[in-house]
């Protein structure tokens, strides 16, 4: 078995070298995204970065006026999917910023990911 320093450094040199970006044009190939030591740098690494451009991408959309409707409604269902959803980073700032914006709206949150190491 291998040890847990050696996935930790196997995923960070993943991380930190992008060997796909150089042979296939994309940032991590799919097997990368699904390394264990991958994973945890990419949490350390993306978690707030991801997370605060979410909330201002929302703060932004509510400013002029995206989701007037719904909050006007102030109940019902609203359907977000986030599409190569990852971890969720991007759903967990939509829940948060709903729960303090309009709390009685319900939301549906969908994370569609081709790595199925990131579902939940």
């Amino acid at each position: 078995s291998v040890s847990a320093d050696v996935i930790v450094r196997i995923g960070h040199g993943l991380y930190a070298d992008k060997p796909t970006l150089r042979t296939k044009g994309v940032t991590w190939s799919t097997e990368e995204y699904s390394h264990a030591g991958f994973q945890r740098m990419y949490l350390r690494m993306k978690s707030i970065q991801r997370f605060t451009e979410i909330w201002a991408l929302l703060e932004r959309s509510a400013s002029i006026g995206v989701f007037d409707e719904i909050f006007k409604r102030g109940t019902g269902t609203v359907r977000i999917a986030a599409i190569g959803g990852g971890p969720g980073y991007e759903l967990l700032a939509t829940k948060l910023f709903f729960e303090e914006r309009e709390p009685d709206v319900e939301l549906e949150l969908i994370s569609l990911d081709v790595c199925a190491a990131w579902k939940p």
